[in-house]
């Protein structure tokens, strides 16, 4: 129980955990101490209790594949050094999966909507910090601040240097419709690990709403829904709109298989409606969305031509690929570590630096999962199923493996179908 109480907290303060800076250059996350200190707390009370809970179902054993075959690139990396960073950053955080998998084994739908809970409830905190910081430009202006939450307001949560890094290449701003705009960040280094991490809650807090049996826990979680939502959207980052697309498609074929009455009817109808009029009434979110789908922007050209790049470096190292953390060397030999290059697509990503091999070993244990939250039907599950779905979608156009936000939030999805027992498949 106590273990999963520290998970629930982990969870709840992921979006607010401080950077240490142990060595002038190096930002050690809080978030890997906590991640490793829970791992340790697993280990050392399952050795004294002899009951230490292995996860052997087949997409954990792709998923644990995969982290060895990342973590072992360093032998054929071109810089060995750069790989054995991006090692360790996986072994700060893979072992959640252990803990999370033994945890809803021990506790069934219980640890399921425990961690969950805290989840959404993290999320719409940093939702809300989100929306002042989006919204205080009406007053102040997006450069001012944009220079405060730089200078004054990051450095203590991602770290001096990476902070540094966020300041040279501010994609917290963006130019729409010939105005610049400060984008929702919170305390994340860009506006679309933040738009991941809403878009994950999203349907989760919409779940917890259906779920609760409750007036004031209702209002409550339909609250949440709406202010993650929100924020989603001030983040401005067109692949987080084409993910909700996703999880929209998604979410509508699942209503009209199982919708019944009057009132559902009349729900899907106004979600329906209220979507229309952000279509039609203009601002600068619909100028944002309606621009992810035009050829003529300069930032979808650029896009595709890095697709195309990233496919021919794929076929010259097409089974181990170029070694995690790597694949900038193969864009650009003099890049920097922190230099933000990179294809773009989470699963091009995957099979530049691990190989098709690497990609394979992924993708099957994504789908997976997901085919078993379909499968599932219950309430929790289904909106889990419409999380990756927005995952998936987004991930087709960045990539939110190594972010200390995302991953164990994506660990934690990927621990949750395959350990609970029959009688608890109905959460």
């Amino acid at each position: 129980m106590i273990l999963l109480r520290l998970s629930q907290i982990f969870l709840l303060t992921l979006p607010f955990q401080v950077a240490l800076s142990p060595i002038p250059g190096i930002d050690l996350s809080g978030a890997r101490i906590f991640a490793l200190s829970l791992f340790l707390f697993w280990l050392t009370t399952g050795l004294f209790r002899k009951k230490l809970f292995i996860p052997t179902s087949f997409d954990a054993l792709l998923l644990v594949s995969f982290v060895f075959l990342s973590c072992v690139s360093f032998l054929w990396a071109e810089n060995a050094e750069w790989a054995v960073r991006r090692a360790t950053f996986f072994l700060s955080f893979s072992p959640l999966f252990l803990v999370f998998s033994a945890l809803v084994r021990e506790f069934g739908k219980r640890a399921i909507s425990a961690l969950l809970r805290s989840f959404v409830l993290g999320a719409a905190v940093a939702a809300f910090v989100g929306i002042i910081q989006s919204v205080s430009q009406l007053f102040f202006g997006p450069g001012p601040v944009f220079r405060f939450w730089v200078e004054h307001v990051i450095p203590a949560f991602l770290g001096g240097s990476f902070a540094s890094s966020v300041a040279e290449y501010p994609s917290l701003l963006a130019n729409i419709g010939g105005a610049t705009v400060l984008r929702a960040t919170a305390f994340f280094p860009d506006p679309h690990m933040f738009a991941f991490y809403m878009g994950l809650a999203l349907p989760i807090a919409f779940g917890f709403a259906l779920l609760s049996d409750t007036t004031h826990e209702k209002i409550f979680f339909f609250s949440a829904f709406f202010l993650i939502a929100m924020a989603d959207l001030l983040s401005f980052s067109r692949g987080g709109y084409v993910g909700l697309g996703f999880g929209a498609v998604l979410a509508g074929a699942m209503t009209l298989r199982q919708v019944k009455g009057t009132r559902s009817l009349l729900f899907v109808a106004g979600i329906s409606f209220a979507l229309l009029a952000l279509l039609f009434v203009d601002n600068p979110i619909k100028q944002r969305l309606f621009s992810s789908f035009s050829l003529e922007d300069g930032s979808n050209q650029g896009r595709v031509a890095i697709w195309e790049e990233a496919v021919e470096d794929i076929s010259e190292r097409p089974l181990l690929g170029y070694g995690i953390g790597n694949y900038p060397l193969a864009v650009k030999p003099t890049a920097e570590y922190r230099e933000p290059i990179y294809a773009h697509n989470l699963f091009l990503d995957i099979a530049s630096e691990t190989g098709v091999l690497g990609g394979a070993l992924f993708f099957i244990a994504f789908f997976t999962v997901f085919w078993k939250f379909l499968k599932n039907r219950s309430v929790l599950f289904s909106a889990s199923a419409i999380s990756l779905a927005i995952f998936f979608g987004h991930a087709l156009f960045e990539l939110p493996l190594y972010s200390v936000h995302i991953l164990p939030v994506l660990l934690l999805f990927l621990s949750l179908p395959g350990f609970v027992n029959e009688s608890e498949k109905k959460l």
